[in-house]
């Protein structure tokens, strides 16, 4: 890693979570920042490097970033496609553990779930509590908010973990999965080219749909955690490190707390990470 002489090092482990779960600020690695005892749910980092274990019991993708507060997101569902497609909120659902009461798609084609943030994010983690079950291949897709004011595809070659598609048992299965994907470069903040529902316009909106959606059973969550991970490293073997260098100068990044992410997932199984992955990031906050 490179000079750290005025970043702050925070440590962290992951055992058999992806990702932070929003109650456990160990798996943050950061302390919530506070200004005159009132918490700052953004905080600018400056990161100057990590470094990341995989313990997870496989190769994976392994980045550091942030964790998104829950006051800068909303999420929701939807039941069909187009600019005009209805959107209803149900961000308190998504974002409380209490029961699992998230809806992740329906049985009926082309519904899915939304999330719309004030910032950039490209993770998405989700503790579902009731697995889908479907009789033919269910397919599912990620679309995002781009600069030409459509909805974008990331398609399956290009996400680092995606939503369980294009295979007969490739199902939400019960546990914790993740949605992670390179930050397009043309992800922007949505308008009404891209919906019509004007409660969305002006966050980073992202589309989870089933456009062929499960028969038999729809997958639904307990509770959804949003991040952005600013650097990521594919395939980084069991047992193996990942570094990351930013030359000692870290450009700003806004979240809620520091955090890192670890998963071998793929998108017919819900691989549950084994060991203690641990990370330790150099990092300032800037406030």
């Amino acid at each position: 890693m490179g000079s750290t002489r005025y970043y702050g090092r925070y440590e962290g482990m992951l055992v058999d979570n992806k990702f932070a779960v929003t109650d456990d600020a160990w798996k943050f690695l950061s302390p919530d920042q506070t200004v005159r005892g009132t918490t700052v749910p953004v905080v600018h980092w400056e990161l100057g490097g990590a470094e990341v274990q995989n313990r997870s019991g496989g190769a994976a993708a392994v980045g550091v970033g942030v964790h998104v507060h829950p006051s800068r997101w909303i999420a929701g569902t939807l039941t069909s496609a187009g600019v005009a497609a209805p959107f209803t909120d149900d961000t308190a659902d998504a974002q409380s553990a209490a029961v699992t009461d998230f809806p992740l798609e329906t049985t009926t084609n082309d519904s899915g779930h939304l999330l719309a943030c004030a910032e950039k994010f490209n993770l998405i983690c989700y503790t579902v509590g009731t697995a889908s079950a479907s009789g033919p291949a269910p397919v599912r897709t990620i679309l995002y908010s781009a600069a030409d004011g459509t909805m974008k595809t990331i398609g399956t070659g290009v996400w680092y973990v995606g939503p369980p598609t294009g295979a007969i048992g490739a199902e939400w299965a019960y546990g914790e999965r993740a949605i992670w994907f390179p930050t397009p470069g043309d992800f922007v903040p949505a308008d009404s080219r891209h919906t019509t529902q004007a409660v969305l316009w002006g966050n980073y909106v992202v589309i989870v749909r089933a456009t062929t959606a499960p028969t038999t059973t729809a997958g639904v969550a307990s509770q959804v955690t949003l991040g952005y991970m600013t650097q990521t490293k594919a395939a980084v073997a069991n047992n193996g490190t990942a570094d990351f260098d930013l030359g000692g100068i870290g450009a700003p990044v806004a979240g809620a707390h520091l955090a890192f992410a670890v998963s071998q997932d793929t998108d017919t199984a819900n691989v549950a990470n084994t060991g203690g992955s641990f990370a330790t990031i150099l990092a300032h906050p800037r406030g």
